[in-house]
């Protein structure tokens, strides 16, 4: 037989479902709403670079240029400052299938100080994608 399951197993296993359940929701909607995109701009593949050119702004653009690197530079530092997080992420993951408590290590990880600046790094890349895109200096 298996071992009994206790509450805190049964609320642990309860979380991983719902996690689990809303990881597989955002995996479908994603590309359903870049589907509905494609379908209401007509299904021309070349209507989603021309919708780009809406208005008097362009790839030449100086904040279109500035909004794409400042994109890219978000992507990287979201890339490099998500690696410790996603270390932490796994060893909680190892630590609850083995029901033991939360150790230094664990602590360390989720308290790194150079991947959270480089995570609100990223946030202000951001952060400043939208100023630009609504002010458009």
């Amino acid at each position: 037989m298996g071992r009994p399951v206790s509450a805190a197993n049964l609320a642990k296993r309860s979380r991983v479902c719902s996690l689990t359940l809303i990881v597989v929701l955002i995996a479908l909607v994603y590309p359903a709403s870049a589907l509905i995109v494609y379908i209401v701009q007509g299904c021309r593949p070349g209507n989603a670079a021309a919708s780009s050119q809406l208005g008097a702004w362009g790839y030449g653009s100086g904040w279109v240029d500035w909004a794409l690197g400042l994109y890219v530079l978000a992507l990287v530092l979201g890339g490099l400052g998500g690696q410790r997080p996603k270390q932490a992420r796994r060893l909680a993951t190892r630590l609850a299938e083995a029901d033991e408590p939360v150790n230094d290590e664990l602590r360390t990880c989720l308290a790194d100080r150079v991947s959270r600046a480089i995570n609100y790094t990223s946030l202000l890349a951001v952060i400043a994608i939208l100023a630009l895109m609504v002010f458009k200096p």
